[in-house]
């Protein structure tokens, strides 16, 4: 537990490719509260699967950019666990898809409410 810690402490968050995964990730939130306040089920839909296909391919991804981090990054930051990639990447990806997944479940129980 101290070593992910320190590891969160060390990163180097003012590189170029860091601050933009934090704009993707703030902007696919942005979207997916949009999506559900505007009532855009397909556009929802979309975004929650091509988060699933992120997720599917995340360790695909951490072995690509373990191969090639010094096209992008000063430093090595994918490990062969993961670990990195799980907390920049997959976690916010299942946030928004457990927000997904509670919000059409609450908008199925508001339409089955009308119905009975």
């Amino acid at each position: 537990m101290i070593s992910k810690i320190t590891f969160t402490f060390q990163t180097d968050w003012t590189e170029f490719w860091l601050i933009g995964v934090q704009m993707f990730h703030a902007l696919v939130f942005c979207f997916v509260i949009i999506s559900h306040r505007a009532n855009l089920h397909l556009f929802s839909v979309i975004i929650f699967l091509s988060l699933l296909v992120i997720m599917y391919f995340a360790q695909s991804l951490n072995t690509l950019a373990a191969q090639n981090y010094t096209q992008f990054a000063k430093d090595q930051y994918f490990d062969s666990d993961g670990l990195f990639i799980t907390l920049i990447l997959l976690l916010p990806c299942a946030f928004n898809c457990i927000f997904f997944i509670v919000s059409s479940t609450y908008h199925i129980t508001c339409i089955l409410e009308l119905v009975t």
